[in-house]
């Protein structure tokens, strides 16, 4: 079989929603080369979910990856509206571990693009940003940044509870 994500449909299947407790990450690209998500399909592709009508859940911008034979977590891979973004949401038991995998594809592909300028956003935690669709978000540069300076929490912007910048990152990476 062959994956060839310039011929892949432009518009999204149909798919079930991913529901449940969630890992959330972005990436945002101060300019985005084209390619990063085709190149991200044809990595992961043996963890494409196979969809109800055994249609693959994949098209030119995004990606839905099942991998239940390892840490039994759904996830959805989407490159922005924009174009200058990809959003991840990842559910179900150990999405972390799947979160793990889908950066490390991720930090492998950047790497082939030296002078590449993006950040990557981790959402807030707080009892109002979990539940929101629009989380605040904190690059997780500044989130190093802090606890290097012994600036272990701070406040959320949103609703601001006290926030640990060691539990925003250990959630993802």
């Amino acid at each position: 079989t062959c994956l060839a994500p310039r011929l892949l449909p432009p518009d999204p299947p149909s798919y079930p929603p991913l529901t449940g407790q969630s890992l959330l990450l972005q990436y945002t690209y101060t300019f985005m080369p084209h390619g990063l998500v085709s190149r991200f399909i044809v990595a992961m592709h043996a963890l494409i979910e196979a969809g109800s009508t055994e249609q693959p859940l994949v098209w030119q911008s995004g990606v839905i990856l099942l991998d239940y034979a390892d840490t039994g977590a759904r996830a959805e891979v989407v490159e922005g509206f924009n174009r200058d973004e990809i959003k991840i949401k990842v559910v179900g038991p150990r999405r972390r571990d799947l979160m793990v995998k889908i950066t490390h594809e991720f930090n492998k592909i950047h790497r082939d693009f030296p002078g590449l300028k993006f950040e990557t956003l981790v959402p807030c935690n707080c009892s109002e940003c979990v539940v929101s669709d629009t989380p605040e978000t904190y690059p997780i540069e500044r989130l190093r940044s802090r606890i290097s300076k012994t600036q272990y929490t701070f406040p959320c912007e949103a609703s601001y509870e006290t926030v640990a910048a060691r539990r925003l990152i250990d959630t993802i990476m």
